[in-house]
């Protein structure tokens, strides 16, 4: 058998999934949280001169139906759907009697295109000027620091010199907790060149500032700190110093035999410690507040839901009909080129948010028909459900409907939720009890324990029984898990002896 070696040309055919740069981005931004897409699309304001901020009440997804026509007529076609009935030399933002080139603020962009000139500096924006300008205080808001705080503090104190260096040193040390626990006072010394105890005379005094526990090197320490500050009594502090773990473990009995006391006065201590900061430092944290923000409503309207966006705050988009007429005017071939690839890009971004507008609201219409238990009773009747589900009814993928959930807010009659909360695993029921979603079950769990006896708590196996006493099937490793997850402690710790 011979060996054949040469070239040869055949014809297959195959299928593939290509993703278009429009396919690539419509993906891109679905998935985006409501604060990342208005970033993302205040970045494409900036970068494409296409596109401008309509006024209030502008359509916001004006020129998206435009987009397909945009490559047969260098975008003219497409323009002009993007602007409904507008006349073609007229600005979307000028009066009918107005022409571009008649406004005294417009550049002169034909000029500008055609010209290797750079226009005249009256013919571009004017800079306010400095009297104009806001001052930097208006303009600047900065939260004072723990070190900044500290520091002052210090500077104002009735101590050497020596010990205030030494006592910013330290400050310098401490986490964001106020806690001084990534080193030691006997690895800083020899550092600073002075003995522990003269170091240790610069930790009492940072001790002694405001917020009071601040310095201190674990959590005894820091509660002890305040416990003397406050005066709550030596029992107090004994708790703290001897019987702090005792205490993370409600042994109440176990704390009042070892300290002398009654169970009620050992309650009366352990309300008091309680109202102690563990985290002294932590209101002067840098990290600004994180508010999550509805990307859409769920409003009743009698007997049935209505689900409508949240626009506020997200810019309407529109194209700036202005450039067309310097295409057309414009010989310059390279710029007539620039003009249309960036309309192309202008209407692809109108489209992909309007698209990820309308998926979102039909994926939250789907959510509100088969959750409807939950907007009528209560989170006690969420239905079990999945991605899945709805994936088949909208005829979508499931990564399509896990990136319309993640990260996005629906404000509803009964609350703010994560789209991702109406996503449970099925808990089956029996009898006449339809299966429950997970989150339905927790919540009865929490209802239990809410209304149970603080001197005989319900254990996990009670409350399997009570669970099942209703028409669920659960195991007692399931309560135990969900009771975890909801940060609830078990019955021993939750008993209360008086």
């Amino acid at each position: 058998m011979s060996l054949q070696v040469g070239l040869f040309m055949n014809q297959r055919m195959r299928q593939e999934l290509r993703m278009t740069p429009q396919l690539q981005q419509s993906i891109k931004l679905l998935q985006l949280s409501r604060a990342e897409l208005i970033e993302e699309v205040q970045r494409e304001l900036i970068e494409n001169p296409l596109l401008e901020e309509g006024a209030e009440g502008a359509e916001g997804a004006e020129g998206a139906e435009g987009a397909e026509g945009a490559e047969g007529a260098e975008g003219e076609q497409g323009d002009q759907a993007a602007q409904g009935e507008q006349r073609p030399d007229e600005r979307p933002d000028e009066r009918p009697d107005e022409r571009p080139d008649e406004r005294p603020d417009d550049t002169d962009w034909e000029r500008y295109l055609n010209d290797d000139d750079p226009p005249r500096p009256e013919e571009l924006p004017q800079r306010l000027s400095d009297e104009e300008l806001p001052s930097f205080e208006a303009t600047y808001i900065a939260r004072e620091s723990l070190a900044d705080h500290l520091t002052w503090q210090l500077q104002i104190s009735n101590i050497d010199d020596e010990l205030r260096a030494l006592a910013l040193e330290l400050v310098g040390n401490l986490d964001d907790d106020g806690y001084l626990r990534d080193t030691t006072l006997d690895e800083l010394a020899p550092l600073l060149g002075v003995s522990a105890a003269r170091l240790g005379e610069a930790l009492e005094e940072v001790q002694k500032l405001d917020p009071t526990g601040v310095g201190a090197r674990d959590l005894a320490e820091c509660l002890t700190l305040q416990a003397r500050a406050y005066g709550l009594g030596a029992l107090t502090e004994r708790l703290i110093a001897e019987h702090l773990s005792d205490l993370g473990r409600h042994r109440y009995p176990v704390i009042a035999r070892a300290l002398g006391v009654s169970v009620e006065d050992v309650y009366e201590a352990t309300r008091q410690v309680r109202s102690l900061n563990p985290h002294p430092g932590a209101a002067y944290s840098s990290d600004a507040p994180r508010y999550a923000t509805p990307d859409v409503y769920v409003r009743r309207d009698g007997d049935s839901y209505t689900v409508s966006t949240n626009d506020d705050g997200l810019p309407r988009l529109r194209i700036n009909s202005y450039y067309r007429q310097v295409m057309r005017q414009s010989k310059d071939q390279a710029a007539r080129r620039y003009i249309t690839d960036r309309l192309n890009a202008a209407q692809a971004l109108i489209k992909s948010i309007e698209q990820r507008k309308q998926t979102i609201v039909r994926v939250t219409e789907c959510i509100v028909r088969y959750q409807r238990d939950f907007f009528e009773r209560g989170p006690e009747h969420l239905r079990p459900l999945v991605l899945r589900t709805i994936a088949d009814e909208l005829n979508l993928h499931e990564s399509t409907i896990s990136r319309v959930t993640s990260n996005k807010y629906v404000q509803t009659p009964r609350g703010l939720y994560d789209l991702k909360f109406f996503f449970n695993s099925m808990i089956q029921g029996t009898g006449d009890q339809e299966d429950l979603a997970s989150e339905a079950v927790k919540t009865k769990i929490r209802h239990l324990i809410a209304l149970e006896d603080p001197r005989q708590p319900l254990s996990d196996q009670r409350l399997v029984e009570l669970l099942a006493d209703d028409g669920l099937q659960i195991a007692r490793r399931t309560v135990a898990k969900y009771r975890d997850s909801m940060h609830i402690l078990s019955s021993a710790q939750r008993k209360r002896h008086f």
